[in-house]
């Protein structure tokens, strides 16, 4: 569950830093496929996204912590 939490926190983390365009990608793909042009406004925009990730990396670190949690108190 740990190894779980670590990789939701670098698929964030990859998402957050818009590593290799992905956050970018991520909006025009969504901005395509709803026929909204390149400089319209949606709630699809980057920041939007890169805060998603932000939210995926917060996820990571809880289901890690509460992992390592639940394996310290079964000791």
């Amino acid at each position: 569950m740990s190894v779980s939490g670590v990789f939701v926190f670098l698929f964030g983390l990859h998402v957050f830093r818009d590593l290799n365009g992905t956050a970018s990608t991520w909006s025009k793909i969504y901005k395509e496929s709803h026929g909204i042009r390149p400089e319209g406004f949606t709630f699809a925009d980057v920041p939007t996204i890169k805060g998603m990730g932000f939210m995926y990396m917060l996820m990571g670190v809880g289901l890690t912590a509460m992992s390592i949690a639940l394996s310290v108190s079964q000791l």
